[in-house]
């Protein structure tokens, strides 16, 4: 479960990217606020299960805003040439 895909491998059939231990989005599920230990360099995308891009991050948490539903997302962290991804459910 632990592999690296490189940025420039886009294909949409690529499997989710576990993020490393040393990284983590917690609480999973979440109803208020997801926690994220990442490097502070790191970027930080939400999807959506279409892909859909729902915020992208600069800080270390994620507070939904009411246009978000429940449901499962997509945290996507780019760091260093490397990409990792877990899935998240989110719970009004």
């Amino acid at each position: 479960w632990m592999s690296l895909v490189p940025i420039s491998d886009t294909r949409v059939e690529s499997p989710l990217v576990s993020l490393p231990q040393r990284f983590a989005a917690y609480p999973n599920p979440f109803n208020n606020q997801l926690n994220l230990d990442i490097p502070v360099d790191a970027s930080i995308t939400i999807y959506d299960m279409l892909g859909r891009s729902v915020a992208h991050l600069s800080g270390s948490s994620w507070n939904p805003g009411p246009e978000v539903g429940s449901g499962v997302y997509v945290v996507q962290v780019r760091w260093r040439g490397q990409m990792w991804q877990q899935k998240i459910s989110y719970q009004k």
